[in-house]
């Protein structure tokens, strides 16, 4: 028997962000196993998860491995959160310039 992937399907409202070269954060409209991250920005985007409001997305240093995960332009990329953690809170940052980064609660891929 083949195992099927199941589609994203979302559990919350889509939020944005009209992000920038700061690090901002918002609530997530529902707790769920996993978010959707759409970058429209042509900027890559650094994002982190937290479980309340002082969380920040950080870009790193070159040659370190301290910058939250990247999110390329134009990227749709889905991620896990560890289930018992459900981060309530999503932060992120652009390595230049502005625009657009969307965010959807869910399960799926």
């Amino acid at each position: 028997m083949q195992s099927q992937a199941v589609a994203f399907l979302p559990s919350g409202k889509t939020s944005w962000f009209n992000a920038s070269t700061e690090s901002q954060n918002l609530l997530l409209s529902a707790k769920a196993p996993q978010i959707q991250v759409l970058n429209q920005s042509s900027g890559v985007a650094h994002m982190a998860t937290g479980l309340d409001e002082s969380v920040e997305a950080s870009i790193g240093e070159v040659g370190t491995s301290t910058s939250d995960y990247p999110v390329a332009p134009g990227a749709c990329v889905v991620f896990s959160i560890q289930q018992l953690l459900a981060a309530s809170f999503v932060a992120v940052i652009l390595e230049s310039g502005s625009g657009s980064v969307f965010i959807t609660p869910g399960q799926g891929v």
